[in-house]
């Protein structure tokens, strides 16, 4: 089993980061950031099993709770949670200079915005919600994006700024993860955002498994998540 220790980065009690130490010193950092369409009532306990999957593959892992819908969260103040807790995890470790930041669902928003942001140097998104506008068109979650949100007339720039597909242009590698059986997130939102990345040269890879479903991403057995653990072993060997 891991060393499990507690970083906490705020004062809210939502505002915390588990961190799993390997017992030979660390590959590299790598930040997890879990989903359930930004609301309170599922928490980091989603991404712990991969989490310490990535634990036992030699990574230093920091698995990030944030302050969510009903319980202080929202726009900005959830995606300002993940960058406060990716900053004090970096403080905490300063030799660990390459950085990963892994996401599912609303983790893979917030991951995605962290990559663009600068807040890590690579990303992994599963089943991400890639861009908030066609989510508060689709109602995708029942109204996830509009509590996000947290006002009905929500100015466009404000959805613009909260979008990861209206933040490509940089030049940061990541990739895209989604089975094609997902209901939660239908794959023609991970479509759409690897080919506006790939038009404005912002280096995206893509997985894509036909027969699986939104949480298949996150079970440690599965294709998908050994497909993402290859494309973070490539990186770190190629950089």
């Amino acid at each position: 089993m891991p060393q499990k220790r507690r970083l906490v980065y705020g004062d809210h009690p939502s505002q915390y980061v588990d961190i799993l130490e390997p017992a030979a010193p660390a590959l590299g950092l790598l930040l997890v950031i879990h989903g359930g369409f930004w609301r309170e009532g599922l928490g980091a306990e989603l991404t712990a099993p991969i989490a310490e999957d990535l634990c036992a593959e030699g990574f230093l892992v920091a698995n990030i709770e944030y302050r969510r819908v009903g319980g202080g969260g929202g726009w900005p103040q959830t995606f300002d949670d993940v960058t406060a807790a990716a900053e004090a995890v970096r403080r905490a470790n300063p030799d660990l200079t390459q950085s990963f930041v892994v996401g599912h669902s609303a983790g893979g928003h917030l991951a995605l915005l962290a990559l663009a942001a600068g807040s890590a140097d690579f990303a992994v998104a599963l089943a991400p919600v890639s861009d908030i506008d066609r989510a508060l068109r689709e109602n995708l979650g029942d109204g996830a994006a509009a509590e996000f949100l947290g006002a009905v007339g929500i100015s466009p720039n404000e959805v613009a700024s909260a979008s990861p597909v209206r933040k490509l242009g940089h030049r940061r590698h990541h990739v895209l993860v989604h089975g094609v059986r997902d209901v939660n997130i239908p794959v023609e939102h991970s479509q759409h955002y690897v080919s506006a990345a790939r038009a404005l040269e912002t280096p995206a890879d893509y997985f894509e498994f036909s027969d699986l479903d939104h949480f298949d991403l996150i079970d440690p057995s599965s294709s998908a998540w050994y497909a993402a653990k290859q494309w973070i072993w490539y990186q770190l060997k190629a950089r």
